[in-house]
Parts: structure tokens; sequence; C-alpha cells
């Protein structure tokens, strides 16, 4: 079946099946080699969140920038690395690094800072773990494929740093479907479930990812309220970021417009619905998501942007965060 999927993606030229080389085409060999090699230092699971950003702000993203005016170009979907990538891996690996030899085979192409996780006074009078508390993180913004031909697919990544635990991390997509060519980043709600789409292209990605965690359009949250990994919290299970910042809707490299934002720059809120206890999520669609995101108006925190958004070869390839599974059944408490 997967040869089959492989060869009419072929005759159809609908995505790019050549594996990009890491690093892209103007990176120095002894840098791509250094990129492939790295590593979390032996003590780092034992360092704070300050030490951990710190060192990969540092060691890391600033080592590996991109000159502004030599961005690599966005690519599409690699889905040979797809069917071949673990997905387990994605969704069981627990350090900020990938793994060697891992490929990033979507939403390559990114920008990332840092940022201060602010909760809201709702969450602060909760007993939500890293969500009722000041954290430090970073967020990668990215893009699903090349806009060109099939519009702008955004997606938002948000990693939490914990003193002597592994990072907390979080996606979010708009929808499994592009905003045709408005290029505004910010133009929809992001949300870490999102329904599923009818589109060809989606689906073959959902049977790919279906190898590791069903459903595949709703990424667990649960965790971030939980004082152990292990346990799932009593916070919100779905959550919506909504950002009043608003770029060009015309044809434009989207990474330009995050990396002018100032520091202190506020990002945008994450708000949830109080009666989402009464949800049924497998029955998810596209005028359920509507209503849910419109309805969803208590805030839970805000993201503080605390350095420029920076554009590098380790943001782009060795970043890594984690998918958590969704774990239907655990209710917040409102």
């Amino acid at each position: 079946m997967k040869i089959g999927i492989t060869i009419f993606f072929v005759l159809l030229g609908f995505l790019k099946l050549a594996p990009p080389s890491l690093g892209g085409a103007d990176a120095p060999s002894d840098q791509i080699l250094m990129l492939d090699a790295l590593k979390s230092p032996i003590n780092y699971s034992n360092w704070n969140a300050t030490e951990k950003r710190t060192w990969i702000w540092n060691h890391a993203i600033l080592t590996t920038a991109y000159p502004h005016d030599k961005l690599p170009p966005f690519e599409d979907i690699d889905i040979l690395g797809l069917i071949r990538g673990s997905m387990n891996t994605k969704m069981d690996h627990l350090d900020d690094i990938a793994p060697e030899n891992w490929k990033k085979p979507i939403h390559r192409r990114a920008v990332v800072a840092q940022v201060r996780w602010v909760p809201s006074p709702h969450a602060q009078k909760r007993s939500w773990g890293s969500l009722s508390q000041e954290q430090l993180g970073l967020l990668r913004a990215s893009l699903t494929y090349t806009p060109k031909k099939r519009g702008l697919a955004p997606g938002l990544a948000l990693k939490i740093f914990r003193d002597q635990k592994p990072s907390l991390d979080v996606s979010l997509l708009t929808g499994l479907d592009s905003h045709g060519q408005n290029y505004n980043f910010f133009e929809k709600p992001f949300s870490n479930f999102v329904p599923p789409s009818k589109s060809f292209g989606a689906r073959i990605v959902d049977l790919i990812f279906s190898r590791a965690s069903r459903p595949t359009q709703m990424i667990g949250f649960q965790h971030f309220s939980a004082d152990d990994r292990k346990v799932s919290g009593s916070g919100p299970i779905q959550i919506f970021f909504k950002s009043s910042l608003r770029f060009s809707p015309e044809a434009h490299d989207i990474r330009n417009d995050f990396m002018g934002l100032p520091i202190g720059t506020e990002l945008g809120a994450f708000f949830y619905r109080s009666a989402e206890l009464e949800s049924d999520y497998l029955a998810y669609d596209s005028p359920k998501s509507k209503l849910f995101s419109q309805s969803a108006n208590t805030c839970i925190g805000s993201l503080v942007l605390e350095s420029v958004f920076v554009a590098s070869e380790f943001g782009d390839d060795r970043l890594f965060f984690r998918h958590e599974r969704y774990q239907p059944g655990v209710a917040s408490k409102k």
C-alpha cells in the first residue's frame, strides 16, 4: 500500500519526494556535520529551565543562524520522509534535540524565539501545574509546505522548559487546509485540535500519523497542567491561540514579519471554553471548530517575546517538539 501511495504522488506531482539536504544548499559541510552530531550535554536533564534554554539559544540557534538575506526557501512535504520516519519517535522522544539522523519531513522552515508564558489570573487560582506559573519557553513559527502552490498553512510549536524534567511541548494549527493566498499568518486562531480534512493530501498524512496515535488531528495538552509527565492534568483539553498581530495578506516571506517584531511584544493569548466538559471531540468538525473558537473566551495565559525571532539551521532541522498523544475522557475542572 505504501508503494502504491508513493507512486501515485510521483505521478501526480503533488509533493516533492526527494529528501532535502540537511541545512540547505549554502550550508558549509563542516556545519552540516556539526548539526547532525549535535547532542544535549551529558548532564542536560539535570539543568534548570533557564540553563537549558540559554544553552540551546546560544550554542545551537544563534551559532547556526542564517543571514537575513539568505533565508532558504520553503519546501513541500517530504512524503517519503513521512513514510520512512518513525511516528512513535515523534511522540515518545523526550529530548529537546532531535535524534541523530532525524529528518523533518514537514514544517521544515521556521523562525524561533524565546518567549515567556504569563498565566492569567484565572489560571493562577487553579492547580494547573506549569500553566499556573510564569515559564520560560521557545516558540517556533513555520509553514506546512511552500505557499506558492497550495497557499499558506501556518503552524506554531511551543516548548516550555522545566527544572530537572523533560520539556512540555504542544503544536498548534489553524487547520489541515491552507488559508489560500492570504499571507497573514495570524488570520485564523490556532488550536491543538483541528477538524479532519477531505483533501487527498491531508488524508494521506493522516494515514501515516495513524501508525502511532489516533485521532491524529488531536494533540494532547493535559500534560501542561500535570505535576508529573506520566499523569494527566485537570486543566484545559483543547486550547485556542489568538493573536491581535496582523501581517500583510500579500505574498511575501512570513519569516521577515516575525524577525521584525521587537522584544516585549505580546504575541497572543491562549483561551479555552469553560464548558468543554460537555464536548464530544470525536465528533469534531469544521462547523464545531468555528463555534468552539468563538466561545473560547476564558484566557489561561499569554506569550511575551523575550528575544528577536531567528531563522537558523538548528531551528529548522534539530530543535525537537514532541507530539503528546491525546487522552480522551480526561475532563477539565472549571
